[in-house]
């Protein structure tokens, strides 16, 4: 007879729940591939494009969309099932349903960047006017700073204005970044499940359960969905999906106890990556202002870059697969200065990765 370890038992307890729905979104993406079907919902290529988003595009036929219902509804409804209810979990699921419910009108209609951003806020709102903000970060010599001043009241909730503006632009700027990595078959939604899978782990550890069942959720529905969204991809996740995900690790991050330099670490290509893209947008397009710059539309992303070089889609996400789960593993092991030591060292690596990078192909945008 296999004897387990006592102290593994409260990670592998988890693994019904993961492995369920992986089958759930195994189930559901063919279905929802079909109503995409009837629907006529195309992602078209840049050949068929007249917009503003035709310069990024890379798939050269029709794709179907609408791909992640088949992960955020089913997310929806196993966190009701297997989390406990409380008012900060019932703003969680609010802003995720405004996310989503935009996300499906976009897939139709193609809505404005300006539209997307304002329900974007909105959603944030939700759940920092709700009291789910970084009251706190951890010091690299171990202790914690404090976030939490200059308090005010929303219908008796307390608010403190430095939190909740900390809180405010790490929700909107995690759930761009994650978008705007959804650029290739697949590299967005493999990265984002390693990222779940961390969380998940990391809240084990510090005994958040709830959000470790939420990761494992996730994590297990991405994956699921994985199959029929890796190279060559039969479907997009679509606005439904990757103006999502962003949302839901980010309040993730916060849930687990504000573990935030784990989420920092192992989302660091995405992070670096929008930092970078922002940055060179604003020095060459000089936009007059935050919307205009969020309206570009551009080849300047790491994935973009690596396709000028010659790397294949696939060899793309395998590759931020492999340095993503590397680096998560070390976020799990690292603990304190050791921790900071890394994410410095592993920040500075891509920085230099993506600096060489974009010196090679500067031309070719």
């Amino acid at each position: 007879m296999i004897s387990i370890p006592t102290e593994y038992l409260k990670y592998i307890i988890y693994l019904p729940l993961f492995i369920e729905s992986f089958l759930i979104s195994i189930f559901l993406t063919p279905i929802v591939r079909v109503i995409a079907e009837k629907l006529q919902v195309y992602d078209n290529p840049p050949s068929e494009r007249t917009d503003s988003t035709a310069p990024r595009r890379i798939h050269l036929t029709k794709k179907l969309k609408l791909g992640g219902t088949a992960i955020i509804f089913p997310f929806i409804f196993l966190t009701l099932l297997n989390v406990p209810i409380t008012k900060q979990l019932l703003v969680f699921i609010l802003g995720i349903l405004i996310l989503v419910v935009t996300g499906i009108i976009d897939d139709f209609y193609d809505v404005s960047a300006k539209f997307q951003i304002v329900m974007q806020i909105i959603a944030t709102l939700c759940v920092t006017l709700a009291g789910i903000d970084i009251s706190y970060v951890s010091k690299p010599l171990g202790g914690i700073s404090s976030l939490s001043f200059i308090p005010f009241s929303i219908d008796g909730t307390k608010i403190y204005l430095v939190s909740f503006i900390v809180t405010v632009i790490w929700i909107l700027f995690i759930i761009n970044a994650v978008k705007w990595m959804a650029g290739t078959d697949g590299l967005a939604e493999g990265n984002v499940s390693i990222a779940a899978v961390i969380i998940a782990l990391v809240s084990i550890r510090f005994q958040t359960y709830d959000t470790a069942i939420m990761g494992f959720i996730f994590a297990g529905l991405m994956l699921g969905f994985l199959f029929f969204n890796f190279y060559p991809s039969k479907i997009f996740s679509g606005s439904s999906g990757k103006s999502v995900y962003g949302f839901i690790i980010a309040v993730l991050a916060i849930y687990s106890g504000a573990k935030l330099g784990s989420t920092i670490m192992v989302l660091s290509i995405p992070i670096i990556d929008a930092v970078w893209v922002i940055f060179t947008r604003i020095k060459e397009e000089r936009p007059k202002g935050v919307l205009s710059l969020m309206k570009i539309n551009d080849k300047r992303h790491l994935h973009h870059r690596l396709l000028q070089l010659g790397y294949s889609q696939k060899k793309i996400a395998l590759i931020e697969y492999t340095f993503t789960g590397i680096i998560g593993i070390i976020a799990l092991i690292a603990t304190g200065f050791h921790k900071l030591i890394f994410l410095a060292t592993f920040a500075l690596i891509i920085f230099i990765l993506i600096f060489t990078i974009s010196m090679r192909t500067k031309k070719t945008y």
